[in-house]
């Protein structure tokens, strides 16, 4: 099997599957973010949140944490961890690991784990601490 370089170095997985490929780190911390941001705002207009002032940053960083840690989990991966398990994987047809790879070496690489068979993938692979 050739060696082949991704596009992407990071993939951010979100709590709900999707996952998108990143060049630089700080490109999927800020992607993770954005999703923690969007709940936070969401959650705002329930006002779960109301006795916080929703322009100090402070209060937004706590409540995005909480979100963070009631949405069970997001993560970062190196994408050439993940490729690596799926080369030595056994159980996997070469066809099968053919067709993940090819997903997570596309510039536009973005997944849903479910839909391509990566969630089992992901869970023996130690993410990047965000």
């Amino acid at each position: 099997m050739d060696y082949v370089v991704s596009e992407n170095n990071y993939l951010a997985v979100l709590s709900n599957g999707k996952a998108r490929g990143f060049v630089e780190y700080e490109e999927a911390k800020a992607y993770i973010n954005r999703y923690f941001m969007e709940n936070l705002n969401s959650q705002g207009k329930k006002n779960i949140y109301a006795d916080y002032d929703m322009y100090e940053e402070k209060s937004t960083e706590d409540i995005a944490f909480v979100l963070g840690a009631e949405n069970d989990e997001v993560s970062i991966y190196m994408i050439e961890d993940i490729i690596d398990y799926i080369r030595e994987m056994e159980i996997a047809t070469i066809d099968e690991k053919e067709e993940i790879i090819s997903k997570l070496l596309s510039k536009e690489c973005n997944v849903d784990i479910y839909a391509a068979g990566l969630k089992s993938i992901l869970e023996n692979i130690n993410p990047i601490l965000i």
